[in-house]
């Protein structure tokens, strides 16, 4: 369900990724905890609330997820694997960024919603994918 919620977010289908989210979450809470996937349910969820202008509860959720993932980071002894989990994972990072934005006195920003027709297609044949300018 979370990565239903993703996709649906991905899509630009806000409304339909809350939907999708609230169930994952829902199933996460009843679970307490889950071995893979659990930041990426927490990151969907807050990422559809945010987009539905559930801005209170997106911050609400954003900041546990950062409080879930530094209590798994604390339990890596080495520091530089410390930050490479919490740095050079990128759900990981996105999930520090937004608790870190989304923390401030103003309400967090509502992200874009992506357009299918914006994001670039790969190519079916070799090679570097070429990126239009921006």
């Amino acid at each position: 369900l979370g990565a239903l919620a993703r996709a649906r977010l991905g899509r630009g289908d806000a409304a339909a990724a809350l939907e999708a989210s609230r169930e994952a979450a829902a199933e996460l809470a009843a679970l307490g905890e889950i071995e893979e996937g659990e930041s990426s349910v927490r990151l969907a969820h807050a990422e559809a609330l945010d987009q539905n202008g559930f801005l209170d509860e997106a911050r609400a959720v954003v900041e546990a997820a950062r409080e879930r993932l530094l209590a798994r980071a604390a339990r890596i002894e080495d520091e530089t694997w410390r930050a490479r989990f919490l740095d050079d994972v990128p759900l990981n990072a996105r999930i520090v960024s937004l608790a870190t934005q989304w923390s401030t006195a103003s309400p967090p920003p509502v992200l874009p919603r992506s357009s299918t027709s914006e994001r670039p297609r790969r190519p079916t044949g070799s090679g570097p994918v070429r990126l239009p300018p921006v």
